[in-house]
C-alpha cells in the first residue's frame, strides 16, 4: 500500500552563517500552479526550510567556535574588543545617552536593560564602552527580538558560572534553531539511509536538484556526480 505525501518546502532567510537564497521563477510555470490551485500562502508562510550537508557544517561550525571564543573570554576575562575605534562625532551623542542610561539602571532595581536600536556599528561601539567604562559592572547581550531586529540588552555582571551557563543556554538555543533551519533535509536524510527503492518519471533534473538542495553540492565532474548519486541511492 502506497501514501502520498506533499511537502511545501520554502528556505528560510537565515543569518550570516548561510547566504540568503535567490531563485529564479518562470512565469509559465507560475502560471500553470495557479490553475492546478497551488497554496502559494502556504509555501512562503509555512514551507519547510532546509540545508545540504555543507551549509550545515559550516553553520554548525561558526556556532560552536562563537561559543569557545565566548567562553574562553569568561574564563580569563578577556575584554571583549581588542581594537579600539574612535567615536566618531555623528555617535557621540548616541552613545553618550547609552552611557547615562547604564548608570541610571545600575542606581535601579531593574533587572536588564533594553537599549535603543542600532545598527552593527553602533552595537560594537557600545559594547566597546561597556569594556572601558563598565567592564566589571555590567554585561551586554544582542538577541534577535520577535521582528528580527537586533538589540542590545544589559545586565549586572554575574558570577563567572552563572555566564557560563547563560552561555551554555544560548548555545543550546542556537543549535536547536539550526536544527530547525535543517528541516526537510532531515526527511531526505532518512530516504538515503533507508535505502529504499527511489521511482521517478523523468527523473534526472530532480535528482539533480535533491542532492544539491538537501544533501550534497553537486560536483563539476560528472563521473563523480554519478558516483555521489549511486552512494546516496544505490537503488
Amino acid at each position: 500500500k502506497n501514501h502520498t505525501y506533499n511537502f511545501y518546502i520554502f528556505r528560510r532567510p537565515i543569518n550570516r552563517n548561510v547566504p540568503d537564497q535567490r531563485f529564479l521563477c518562470q512565469t509559465s510555470s507560475i502560471n500553470f500552479l495557479i490553475h492546478e490551485g497551488f497554496d502559494f500562502n502556504k509555501l512562503f508562510k509555512e514551507g519547510i526550510s532546509y540545508l545540504n550537508i555543507v551549509e550545515e557544517e559550516k553553520y554548525r561550525g561558526n556556532l560552536e567556535e562563537a561559543y569557545k571564543k565566548r567562553t574562553e573570554s569568561i574564563q580569563s576575562h578577556q575584554n571583549e574588543t581588542n581594537d579600539i575605534i574612535p567615536i566618531p562625532e555623528d555617535a557621540r551623542q548616541f552613545i553618550d545617552d547609552v552611557v547615562q542610561q547604564i548608570e541610571t539602571f545600575l542606581e535601579s532595581d531593574e533587572v536588564e536593560l533594553q537599549l535603543p536600536k542600532c545598527n552593527s556599528f553602533l552595537r560594537r561601539l557600545v559594547y566597546q564602552t561597556k569594556v572601558e567604562k563598565f567592564a566589571d559592572k555590567i554585561t551586554v547581550e544582542t538577541r534577535q527580538v520577535e521582528n528580527k531586529d537586533r538589540i542590545l540588552f544589559v545586565r549586572r555582571l554575574r558570577t563567572r558560572e552563572e555566564e557560563e551557563e547563560i552561555e551554555k543556554q544560548k548555545y543550546e538555543e542556537q543549535i536547536g534553531e539550526l536544527e530547525d533551519f535543517v528541516g526537510f533535509t532531515k526527511v531526505l536524510r532518512m530516504i538515503v539511509n533507508s535505502g529504499k527503492l527511489i521511482i521517478g518519471h523523468n527523473l534526472c533534473l530532480d535528482l539533480l536538484h535533491t542532492l544539491d538542495k538537501f544533501l550534497n553540492p553537486l560536483p563539476d565532474d560528472y563521473v563523480e556526480f554519478k558516483e555521489l548519486a549511486h552512494s546516496l541511492f544505490p537503488k
